[in-house]
């Protein structure tokens, strides 16, 4: 696309440098999301993001691993499970974390934090900021304070923190993610999902909190 060739990777492989000597590349790195606590709990963090560009790459192979997604707890009580991380060249973007569970569990950290449970979840912080100046990942929402009516807090994303679950017991907002950058928006590309302004190639939001009695908050990304 342009002067560049995409390489994608939606499972673990290798980027082989076959071309005698190192290569100048842009990189993109996402991690899998968290998983959502149970019944009035905290969205799942988005997993962490990285941008690197120019990134020198030796020749030879180079093992990439691409994390999944966190399972969603639904067994009353649990927390979600945290998202796994992706790997390339000595870069590592971290999972999401896991959001908490129902009453007062607090969100788990990751690349970007989970979101709080109703009744004071606290929120998970970020692991991802770092990778040299290249990684993004904010913290999770808390959970609505004081009892009934619950909500939880939404999960943090690679561009905003999630929102706070508001007094009023509805449920708080994944955070926002990010768009690639423009050198990699071929339009034949299926990477991301359409974002702010309908605009596409967003990725790393973070996933809305949940309540038996509101609506749940939507994820983070949608326009």
């Amino acid at each position: 696309f342009g002067s560049k060739t995409i390489h994608t990777f939606v499972g673990a492989g290798d980027f082989n440098n076959t071309s005698g000597g190192a290569l100048s590349c842009d990189v993109v790195m996402v991690a899998g999301g968290g998983g959502g606590g149970h019944n009035e709990g905290g969205g799942g963090g988005a997993g962490g993001y990285i941008f690197q560009p120019g990134r020198s790459v030796g020749t030879g192979p180079h093992g990439i691993v691409i994390g999944s997604g966190g399972k969603v707890e639904t067994g009353d009580g649990g927390d979600g499970a945290p998202g796994s991380s992706t790997t390339f060249d000595g870069l590592t973007a971290r999972g999401g974390g896991a959001g908490g569970n129902w009453q007062s569990g607090a969100g788990d950290p990751g690349g970007s934090g989970g979101g709080g449970a109703s009744n004071s979840g606290g929120s998970g912080p970020a692991a991802q900021p770092g990778a040299g100046g290249y990684g993004s990942g904010n913290i999770g929402g808390t959970g609505k304070p004081g009892g009934s009516p619950y909500g939880g807090g939404g999960g943090g994303g690679a561009g905003g923190a999630g929102q706070n679950a508001p007094s009023s017991g509805a449920n708080g907002h994944g955070g926002i993610g990010k768009q690639i950058p423009a050198v990699f928006h071929d339009p034949t590309s299926g990477v991301g999902a359409p974002g702010p302004g309908g605009g596409k190639y967003w990725v790393a939001g973070g996933g809305g909190g949940g309540s038996t009695s509101y609506p749940a908050g939507k994820g983070g990304g949608p326009g």
